[in-house]
């Protein structure tokens, strides 16, 4: 009986290590190296070391202890260039009594909870806080290889479609705080650990991967960078692009990065765990854009512009008749979601119309300069009516503009009549088909800038 209740608690112990149960975390001390994280080669493996085996530094791990027992979750291998790391699903457990605990590394830190032994079901996890950081990235890279060649989990379930890896970032303003968290059985597990819940990751991303149970007090995301895949191999090394997309102007104030071979931080459970299957990750690097992704004419967006084309000309809603440089609509400029503030955008207005206005963008991190060019032009005049018509210099009688046909009586003994005229607009084009032998008809045809539109006088 003594032999069999020993086993029993252990089994209970051991299955809270459905998530990766963190009884010893790998606590970095996560800096930035200017716009850069640090170690984001991972490189340097001078962290504390666990179950004697090199730990990255600066990256947190979920790493697994149970029952005086360790489980590392994470290896150091051949990198594309240097040290690389391999997270890999672990069978945690002993005495034929077993579970797959997913892993990962975050800037921030892995915790779990378990209420008791007799709550088994109610376990949880997750992670909380980041690190200081107010950049603004566009895109996240990191080098990955994908090996998730078993298809079946330690009860002989079918999970080789359901498995995913997560490369998420995301950054925000002020503390969010939470009360309670989805725990193995769907329910929610209250937690009494208030470290575990300020800045908790799920209360943070709450569009995206939200905590279902409590949220108590909610903080302001500013940027979110996710995906997901579901690449069963990457047998070679591959960039993978995260873009990061902003939800407001502001600046952040923390940010956090998650790496996971698992369903984490999409779900809290262990469904799709496979042991064996694995990511490897290398050289993380946060990408600076100079690119501007949307441009507003007057508050409205120019449907025309594209990130990669530098020069357009935009026609003005106002004709030549009467546009002025004050036409020239007010520029603003997006990237990634957000506002481009003065210290990133320069806009140099033409001098008149027809010149080139220049937008000149540089890139938060000072990395690169992108130039766009727009040339503000009037649109055409329509106008085809004359200011006047003259016969022999003298002007006709009761002309306007809008009045097509006039009688004009010449001098006697006149042998010719000389039409001239003044435009009504400089870029009018003017035909004058002459006559002679009075009586007869004159015909004055003029068309306009925009030449679907004409007036005849005769």
């Amino acid at each position: 009986m003594v032999k069999n209740l020993k086993l029993i608690a252990l089994f209970l112990t051991l299955v809270i290590s459905i998530f990766s149960v963190n009884a010893q975390t790998v606590l970095g001390t996560a800096k930035t190296e200017g716009f850069q994280v640090a170690n984001s080669s991972f490189d340097d493996w001078g962290g504390a070391a666990y179950d004697g085996k090199e730990m990255p530094a600066v990256w947190n791990v979920a790493n697994v202890t149970q029952v005086g027992m360790k489980f590392p979750v994470i290896d150091k291998v051949e990198g594309r260039t240097g040290n690389a790391v391999k997270m890999r699903e672990t069978k945690v457990g002993a005495v034929g009594i077993f579970e797959v605990s997913p892993s990962w590394i975050t800037l921030g830190m892995p915790w779990t909870e378990l209420p008791s032994i007799t709550e088994v079901k109610k376990a949880t996890a997750g992670t909380s806080g980041g690190i200081k950081f107010t950049a603004r990235p566009d895109t996240m890279t990191i080098w990955v290889k994908r090996e998730a060649t078993n298809t079946k989990n330690l009860d002989g379930d079918f999970v080789g479609d359901s498995v995913n890896f997560n490369l998420v970032y995301y950054s925000w303003i002020g503390t969010s705080k939470g009360a309670s968290y989805k725990g193995k059985n769907n329910d929610c597990t209250k937690i009494s650990d208030a470290s575990k819940t300020t800045n908790e990751e799920s209360d943070i991303r709450w569009d995206t991967d939200r905590n279902e149970c409590q949220r108590l007090q909610a903080a302001t995301q500013v940027a979110e960078g996710a995906y997901r895949s579901y690449t069963k191999t990457i047998s070679q090394w591959t960039k993978i692009k995260v873009p990061i997309e902003y939800k407001g102007n502001e600046k952040p104030e923390m940010m956090n990065i998650i790496l996971s071979a698992s369903n984490y931080p999409n779900k809290r459970s262990q469904t799709g765990l496979a042991e064996g299957n694995s990511l490897i990750v290398d050289d993380l690097e946060l990408i600076y854009s100079s690119k501007i992704h949307e441009l507003r004419l007057g508050g409205e967006k120019y449907n025309e512009f594209t990130a990669n084309k530098y020069e357009y000309t935009y026609i003005l809603p106002v004709s030549s008749d009467v546009a002025t440089i004050k036409d020239i609509p007010a520029i603003t400029a997006f990237r990634s979601g957000r506002q481009l503030n003065s210290n990133e955008l320069t806009i140099t207005k033409a001098a008149k119309l027809g010149d080139p206005t220049i937008i000149t963008v540089k890139a938060e991190d000072g990395s690169s300069t992108t130039i766009y060019t727009i040339y503000f032009k009037p649109a055409l005049s329509e106008n085809s009516r004359l200011s006047n018509i003259y016969v022999n210099g003298t002007p006709i009688q009761g002309f306007t503009g809008y009045k097509s046909d006039y009688d004009v009586t010449l001098p006697y003994a006149s042998k010719e009549a000389v039409i001239t005229v003044d435009k009504g607009h400089e870029a009018q084009t003017v035909e004058i088909t002459s006559c002679e032998n009075f009586p007869c008809k004159a015909v004055v045809k003029v068309t306009a800038e925009n030449k679907d539109y004409t007036t005849t006088y005769n």
